[in-house]
C-alpha cells in the first residue's frame, strides 16, 4: 500500500484506518516492524481531532479509530510529561460495558447544555482522583436530586487520568468551567483528576424516569461512581 502521507484528507484517513494491514502495523510492537510507515501515518491523524475523524465512519470502523489515536497517543508519549496522564484500558468495550451512566447535579448539567448549544463539539466530564470508566461505548448522564433522571447521552471518546495542572492545561478550554480556580474548588486539594472526555451529545426527550432506571437495571439507586450498563440495557432505555 505504500507510506501514508502526512497530507491525506480526513477521509482518506478512515479509508486507511479500514485497511486491516494498516491497522496490523498501527499496533504492532514486534521487532523488526518498519517504524516510517507508521510514523508518518499517525502524524496524518494529528490533522484532524478523533470526533471529526468519527463522523465518517460507521460502527464498528469507530473501534478501530480510537484504537489508532490510541496509538498515537502512545507513541508520542515522549513529548508529553511522563506522570501527565493514564489513558487507562485499550480494550474494546464488550456488550456488558456498552454504557456508563456519570452522574452530576443540575448546575453542571445546565452549563453543559448551554455549552453545547453554542457550538462546541468535545466535552470534558472533570472527577476527582481516578475514577470512571476505563473504556466504553455510550454515555449517559443522570442528573440528581430534584430531577433524578437521565437527561442526556454522548458518544464516549476517552478517559485521561493524571496530574490535575497538566489536565487543566490540555483539557480545561473542553470543560463546563470558567476558571482554574473554579476546577481548583472542584478537586477540593486533590492533585490527582479525571476527565471523561466525550463528543456527540444531545438532550433525551422525554428524559428516562428513575422509575424506568428501576425497572430496567433492577436498582434502587445509581452508585455515586456511576455504572456500567450492557448494549441491551441502554436501547430499552434511551429508544
Amino acid at each position: 500500500m505504500g507510506t501514508p502521507s502526512v497530507s491525506l484528507s480526513r477521509r482518506q484517513v478512515v479509508l486507511r484506518l479500514d485497511c486491516r494491514k494498516t491497522l496490523t502495523g498501527l499496533n504492532s510492537h514486534k521487532r523488526g516492524f518498519s517504524i516510517s510507515p507508521r510514523l508518518c501515518f499517525l502524524k496524518s491523524l494529528s490533522k484532524f481531532g478523533e470526533a471529526s475523524l468519527l463522523g465518517f465512519a460507521s460502527y464498528p470502523l469507530k473501534l478501530e479509530i480510537r484504537r489508532a489515536f490510541l496509538s498515537r497517543k502512545r507513541y508520542f508519549s515522549s513529548q508529553i510529561p511522563q506522570k501527565c496522564c493514564s489513558l487507562g484500558d485499550a480494550a474494546l468495550p464488550t456488550e456488558e460495558h456498552y454504557g456508563f451512566i456519570l452522574i452530576s447535579d443540575v448546575k453542571w448539567w445546565e452549563k453543559l447544555c448551554q455549552r453545547a448549544k453554542s457550538g462546541k463539539k468535545v466535552h470534558a466530564f472533570v472527577r476527582r482522583n481516578h475514577v470512571g470508566p476505563l473504556y466504553t461505548e455510550k454515555l449517559l448522564f443522570y442528573i440528581k436530586r430534584p430531577l433524578m433522571q437521565i437527561r442526556g447521552v454522548a458518544d464516549f471518546l476517552e478517559r485521561v487520568t493524571g496530574e490535575s495542572h497538566e489536565l487543566w492545561k490540555m483539557y480545561g478550554e473542553e470543560t463546563c468551567l470558567d476558571s482554574f480556580e473554579s476546577y481548583a474548588r472542584l478537586l477540593g486539594g486533590r492533585e490527582k483528576a479525571t476527565f471523561i472526555r466525550f463528543t456527540n451529545f444531545r438532550e433525551l426527550e422525554p428524559p428516562v424516569s428513575m422509575d424506568v432506571l428501576k425497572k430496567v437495571l433492577n436498582v434502587q439507586k445509581i452508585p455515586r461512581g456511576g455504572r456500567y450498563v450492557s448494549r441491551e440495557a441502554l436501547n430499552q432505555l434511551i429508544t
